[in-house]
């Protein structure tokens, strides 16, 4: 509807569409509201792209499915372990968002961040094509960054997510310096989706 009404009076090129999404407490049904349309390019497609890009993925919008290619020719002869990983191929889950903030960042240069990262196995794997990507936001300040968590299951990237910040933080605060942070709200809600993934699954295993 959003995208008719855009050709309708003549616009052309990026829209990005906001939305509100939350559960009607009356009914107990996922609401999905529409507030905002602005003409431009978004941080987030430019971050759903570089998902794309580095999984060399396709994304089904009606199935929201991303679907990742095999690595290599696939009419080749497989070994039993190649078949049985699908050559590293299949489905992918991913959270993200450009949106993280910490004020304590801006006290540390990237080489030391990603450093620190590393030494935590925050980071990202190609041949699996899985991990976590750091898209920078603000390379002046430095204290905004964009992060990308992909997994073979919805619950591995968002428990990905969450630990990954919650490590940072660690990493880059003290009892003196906890600075301003966005972090918690983030993990928080995260938290929340994998309870609510927990209590579905149950509910799912039991009535069957």
């Amino acid at each position: 509807a959003e995208y008719m009404g855009a050709v309708q009076c003549g616009i052309r090129g990026y829209i990005t569409i906001n939305y509100v999404t939350f559960i009607d407490q009356k009914t107990g049904v996922q609401k999905l509201w529409a507030v905002d349309m602005s003409c431009c390019y978004s941080n987030q497609l430019a971050l759903c792209n570089t998902l794309l890009y580095v999984t060399n993925g396709t994304l089904n919008t009606n199935l929201c499915e991303l679907s990742v290619l095999p690595h290599g020719n696939t009419n080749r002869p497989l070994s039993s372990k190649r078949r049985l990983s699908d050559q590293n191929g299949g489905n992918r889950f991913a959270v993200l968002s450009t949106c993280l903030f910490h004020s304590n960042l801006a006290n540390y240069h990237y080489s030391v961040f990603f450093h620190m990262c590393k030494a935590h196995g925050i980071g990202f794997d190609i041949k699996e094509r899985k991990g976590c990507l750091f898209t920078l936001i603000d390379g002046e300040h430095r204290d905004s960054f964009g992060l990308i968590c992909i997994g073979n299951e919805a619950k591995k990237a968002i428990s990905q997510y969450a630990q990954s910040l919650t490590v940072i933080d660690s990493e880059i605060s003290s009892p003196t310096m906890k600075g301003v942070t966005n972090f918690n709200d983030v993990i928080k809600h995260l938290e929340e989706i994998l309870r609510s993934i927990e209590a579905n699954t149950t509910i799912y295993k039991y009535s069957n």
